[in-house]
């Protein structure tokens, strides 16, 4: 997986896509791997790939407020507002647990 970041960071995409998707067959419930394809699908523009892969990020994880945080952020650039908004309070209030 931390290969997968480095690949998207170095704009090989296919690579990095092929990376996440190996540590999520190799583990269904790795919620660090879901939550980095999605912010890789949002980077993508590939909304419904991104909040998908956010959401089970958050099912596996609920205590992440960095998850909430860019799922908020999805939900903006879909115009649903409402929905971001409350995953901006939900990443806030995580946040101050922490």
């Amino acid at each position: 997986m931390n290969r997968g970041l480095t690949y998207d960071r170095a704009g090989q995409a296919d690579k990095a896509l092929a990376d996440f998707d190996q540590a999520i067959s190799l583990n269904p419930n790795n919620a660090d791997a879901y939550y980095n394809r999605g912010l890789f699908f949002n980077k993508a523009g590939k909304l419904d790939a991104a909040l998908a892969d956010l959401d089970r990020a958050i099912s596996l994880n609920p205590g992440d407020p960095d998850a909430y945080y860019n799922r908020g952020v999805v939900f903006q650039k879909t115009g649903q507002v409402d929905k971001a908004n409350r995953d901006f309070m939900l990443w806030k209030e995580q946040s101050a647990r922490q």
